[in-house]
């Protein structure tokens, strides 16, 4: 059973009852799927929200559901105008880009010109001779060091403004994102963009059974791993869930305690840079879960 309650894209109003009844179970963290058209998509987001209480939070899923063309209306990307940055990795530049001119990305996406649904990258120079340019992923709340929606977009708009040029069929080029060179693949048939797939960074563990201290509760076994943002992940036995939709929401408050001690006591340094300890997240699993990260 997930942390985070999952509403399926549809009406609105049938998708801020849904919300509603994950709410009365416990839940505070919801993942709303869009995907279609904007408009909709931010009806269908308003309507989730429109109850939202205290300690709630919410997640803005296009789960693959968007076309490129609306992935660049709601996934944009300036290409110039920005100011200079310090030379040094794409992870560097995000640092420096976030503790010095986040109102860029507050101008962006904030209402008028945005809203929660949307994110904004920014092309930057690189300084890896493999790249073909550096990008910044900016969102409603923080810089993520990698996003495949994202990434499809920014590839798509350096194929279509001539930044990368068309080369056949097939187009290949690498680009730097704050996680490492991500390598791309374009369908360029007859000189039109097309499908977009990438190879991301490996995800990995960095420690199995590792114990830490969980305030309250003792010591605690978890496995840390990285996919594009570092995962500790617990057996639910060591608590006596028994995963079922009643103990959501002591599930969600659990997680951010998981968390909070993960970050702590487990110091991570995922490919090249150090990262953030708030990048950590959760995974409560049944006792037959394999161990595994996603991004």
């Amino acid at each position: 059973m997930p942390v985070v309650s999952s509403i399926y894209m549809g009406e609105p109003d049938d998708m801020r009852r849904r919300v509603e009844e994950y709410r009365a179970i416990g839940y505070i963290c919801h993942s709303i799927k869009v995907g279609g058209e904007p408009g909709e998509d931010a009806a269908r987001i308003a309507a989730s929200l429109a109850d939202k209480k205290p300690g709630e939070y919410f997640i803005a899923d296009a789960n693959g559901g968007m076309t490129v063309e609306t992935a660049l209306r709601v996934e944009k990307v300036v290409v110039s105008g920005l100011p200079e940055l310090p030379e040094g990795t794409a992870f560097e530049k995000m640092k420096f880009f976030r503790d010095h001119h986040d109102d860029i990305r507050l101008f962006f996406l904030r209402e008028p010109r945005g809203s929660m649904i949307q994110s904004i990258n920014f092309i930057v120079p690189t300084e890896n001779p493999e790249a073909a340019a550096a990008y910044i992923i900016a969102e409603a709340e923080e810089y993520p060091e990698m996003s495949g929606g994202n990434t499809i977009s920014v590839a798509t708009t350096m194929l279509k403004t001539g930044m990368v040029p068309i080369t056949g069929p097939i187009t290949r080029f690498k680009l730097e994102a704050p996680a490492g060179l991500i390598g791309i693949e374009c369908d360029t048939s007859d000189g039109k963009v097309g499908a977009v797939r990438f190879i991301n960074q490996p995800a990995f563990a960095y420690c199995l059974n590792k114990t830490i201290q969980l305030p309250g509760f003792g010591d605690l076994i978890v496995d840390v791993g990285y996919g594009g943002m570092t995962y500790a992940i617990v057996g639910a036995q060591q608590f006596g869930f028994d995963l079922v939709a009643s103990e959501g929401r002591r599930l969600s408050d659990l997680g951010q305690e998981i968390k909070a001690a993960a970050a702590a006591q487990i110091p991570v340094t995922p490919s090249a840079e150090p990262r953030a300890s708030r990048h950590y997240t959760n995974d409560v699993r049944d006792p037959g879960a394999a161990f595994g990260t996603g991004g």
